[in-house]
């Protein structure tokens, strides 16, 4: 059950909620999970936010699934994803030189 002052945006399984609260987190909500009363096998978790974001959230929530906005950063803002990019860069620069 969520506490006071929080309302209900979604239950899903617990690897989706994690990914719905760091979602929302980024976008700068204040989010709860709790644990549903009716859990399955893999786990049953409402996300929550504040009652006064609600309606933002729930506006974010809509454009998520219409696939207008990601829940992920982009690949950029991904961690280790520009030092990936600089290895990838700096091999094709070194076989390059090689080649001359």
């Amino acid at each position: 059950m969520l506490p006071s002052g929080y309302k209900g945006l979604l239950v899903c399984d617990t690897r989706r909620a994690e990914e719905w609260r760091e979602g929302l987190r980024r976008r700068g909500f204040d989010v709860v999970l709790a644990e549903t009363p009716a859990t399955s096998d893999k786990g049953g978790w409402e996300v929550g936010v504040a009652a006064a974001d609600a309606p933002a959230a729930r506006a974010f929530v809509h454009d998520v699934t219409q696939g207008r906005l990601s829940l992920s950063p982009p690949w950029y803002r991904q961690p280790g994803a520009i030092v990936m990019l600089l290895i990838v860069v700096l091999a094709v620069v070194a076989t390059a030189a090689r080649a001359c």
